[in-house]
């Protein structure tokens, strides 16, 4: 890790600490000192970044989260088809990522996020091509917590079928 040290922030220091310990220890077993001592930064420093090591997904998934929403605004007049494929093909991407947070038993703190995110998307779609009733406070919810669950099963299977496939089950499902 010492090459890396003089070209990362230490921020992405500390993250990158907590990735490398996961992948020989349980998440639950890792001390906030045990990510300082990894990344070589005083406790004060990791406070000054993180309330917590969950800060640490946190901040991860809403990194990617905005990423994702950058490419996903672009698409002029998306329909459901591609939102659907959009998201599966995104989650591929972060395979290892996604497969850390399962592992450390953080799936609570993944839907909180997916709460989040999804109130932003659908509040900011425009697309003539779908409509979500932004005034049904249940929406959000019930999406997000079936896709959630898909999410977790797909992980389960290694990620398989392919993401177009995934997008094409859930779009038949969501049309039946």
């Amino acid at each position: 890790m010492a090459r890396f040290h003089r070209n990362l922030s230490t921020k992405d220091l500390i993250s990158l600490s907590l990735y490398i310990l996961i992948q020989k220890t349980d998440y639950s077993n890792i001390t906030v000192q045990d990510i300082c001592d990894k990344a070589r930064v005083s406790r004060m420093s990791f406070y000054r970044y993180f309330n917590n090591k969950d800060d640490i997904f946190i901040g991860y998934c809403d990194e990617k989260f905005e990423e994702f929403y950058k490419s996903f605004s672009k698409k002029e007049n998306p329909t459901l088809e591609f939102l659907a494929f959009s998201i599966f093909d995104f989650f591929k991407k972060y395979e290892r990522q996604l497969k850390m947070l399962k592992k450390a038993n953080k799936q609570q703190l993944l839907i909180d996020r997916f709460n989040s995110y999804a109130n932003y998307l659908f509040a900011n779609i425009k697309s003539e091509n779908f409509y979500f009733n932004k005034n049904n406070p249940t929406l959000v919810p019930f999406l997000t917590g079936g896709l959630f669950n898909v999410l977790m099963s797909w992980i389960d299977n290694d990620l398989k079928p392919s993401p177009r496939d995934m997008s094409y089950y859930l779009i038949r499902v969501a049309k039946q």
